[in-house]
């Protein structure tokens, strides 16, 4: 009877996808549950399923991927055969697409706009730094990619593979950051005003340079993959120039009608979202990165981009980023690593990455902000931090082609340790001397804080800004703290967060 029923199963494409999904999200909910308890971010816990759920663990068991990832099932009487992965993949990355842009709704760039003389040095060397680092490594490392690889494998041109290992030693993840430092009650804190803005500068800049990698990865000369930057770069400023002042146009004008909210007009924001994302594939660069620019020209009036948070975040986030993550972990084989030569090499590439992301960030923090050395110190450790938007960057390497499979695993690898770092390196740094977190000691001098209270009113936008990301695509890795997450910083040290609740209050009613 049992037979039968997975025989059945088989046959029908729907009836297998769902019990993928159903298998999937199962998983990942309970490993992202008992990481949670560690302190990590549930994004961990669904690349573990994942890799649970891939060749490196369950795929050992003899009939394991035939009968649940079968890439060759029969389905109906004419026996036609049919990939069930290609749906499961589909469906994985149209939910990427969905949270990159809510990433781009959730972008503060009124944050950025008053934070960037004090972040940006910071942000740049935490990028220009790693990259050039990643660029170099890759000379060795193009080697390695193209080791043990089938016949048939096309390896890439090295200009993109430079570009890409730059790009992908550079970000910073956004949504986990902010996902980290609101369970930590940081995120008014001016440590965490500090590591949001920077990390929100850092990872529009590697998407930018990751859309130049993917140019020349799908162009295959440098002629055509200059001409393929030159056109995504005249379609982002189309969509920043003319396209966001007409949709704020327009939605000022349905605001005084009452029809902000309005299905039709939230269809057609969604259908632009999809036009964005089809466009920038076909310009040669990735849907993705489409989706975060349709994201960058929503409206910002009000609490639009909140409430539009809202009504996508459930499915987006529980539902189709789980089934991405736990594909990236199918998709991750340990086996390929078969040697120690192997481990050793990946050993390297973790040392490289925390080596070019930790130094610059701390140095030049202490330049910029001349707090102490321990304030710079968890900002090196809290731009380390890669997690969900590596994990997204290095698919888009293995879909194109960049990347090898077993440098695949090596940079998955990579990320999931540079981000399990973070939590637990700042909690014993900071065990007992919150405070400075929270700006007791380590508050800026005097002379560094603007006269008209621009620190304060940023400190607001950010606790606003940081706690609607980090609910609504933060991954938040314990749900019961989701829900305190915007409260948090009242927790701790009493002065600091009253006052930055009163210019909380005094920038919403200035708003209003």
């Amino acid at each position: 009877m049992a037979t039968s029923l997975f025989l059945s199963v088989q046959q029908d494409p729907l009836l297998l996808f769902i019990m993928q999904v159903a298998l999937t999200l199962a998983l990942t909910r309970i490993l992202g549950r008992l990481f949670s308890y560690l302190h990590q971010p549930q994004v961990i816990g669904e690349i573990i399923a994942g890799i649970i759920l891939g060749p490196s663990v369950l795929g050992r068991i003899p009939g394991f991927t035939a009968t649940v990832w079968p890439t060759a099932a029969p389905i109906g009487a004419s026996g036609t055969p049919y990939n069930s992965t290609t749906t499961f993949y589909v469906v994985a990355n149209m939910g990427v697409i969905l949270f990159m842009f809510l990433l781009g709704c959730e972008l503060d760039q009124t944050l950025l706009a008053r934070q960037w003389r004090r972040s940006a040095p910071i942000a740049l060397s935490a990028i220009m730094f790693p990259f050039g680092v990643g660029a170099a490594a890759s000379v060795w490392l193009e080697q390695v990619n193209a080791e043990g690889q089938p016949p048939d494998w096309q390896p890439p041109s090295s200009r993109a593979f430079i570009l890409f290992m730059g790009a992908a030693m550079s970000f910073t993840a956004f949504p986990v950051l902010a996902s980290l430092l609101s369970s930590a009650g940081l995120l008014a804190a001016p440590i965490g005003i500090q590591a949001l803005s920077c990390a929100a500068i850092d990872d529009v800049l590697a998407w930018c340079v990751l859309a130049l990698a993917s140019s020349f990865a799908k162009s295959g000369s440098a002629l055509l993959g200059l001409y393929t930057t030159l056109l995504a770069a005249a379609y982002v400023a189309f969509m920043m120039v003319l396209v966001k002042p007409l949709l704020a146009l327009t939605h000022r004008w349905l605001a005084t009608k009452g029809l902000a909210q309005n299905r039709y007009y939230l269809s057609c924001l969604f259908l632009l979202m999809l036009a964005s994302a089809f466009t920038t594939e076909g310009l040669g660069i990735h849907c993705f990165f489409g989706g975060f620019v349709a994201g960058l020209v929503m409206p910002t009036e009000g609490n639009f981009a909140e409430e539009l948070a809202v009504r996508m975040e459930l499915v987006v986030t529980e539902v189709f980023l789980p089934l991405f993550f736990a594909n990236s972990g199918i998709r991750t084989d340990l086996g390929s690593l078969s040697s120690a030569r192997h481990w050793g090499i990946t050993l390297a590439i973790i040392c490289i990455a925390c080596f070019a992301k930790f130094t610059p960030t701390c140095l030049v923090s202490k330049l910029v902000t001349k707090r102490d050395w321990r304030f710079c110190v968890a900002m090196g450790l809290l731009m380390n931090t890669r997690g969900l938007v590596e994990v997204i960057a290095l698919n888009i390497g293995l879909s194109m082609g960049i990347l090898s499979p077993r440098m695949f695993t090596m940079m998955i690898i990579m990320a999931i340790v540079t981000t399990c770092i973070t939590a637990p390196a700042v909690h014993l740094m900071y065990r007992n001397r919150r405070d400075e977190l929270l700006g007791g000691e380590g508050t800026l001098p005097a002379c560094q804080q603007d006269a008209n209270g621009s620190d304060a009113a940023a400190a607001a936008a950010a606790a606003a800004g940081s706690c609607s990301s980090a609910v609504a695509v933060g991954r938040q890795g314990d749900d019961d703290s989701s829900s305190d997450a915007c409260g948090a910083a009242d927790k701790g040290s009493g002065g600091a967060a009253v006052a930055v609740q009163q210019s909380k209050d005094t920038a919403s009613n200035a708003a209003v």
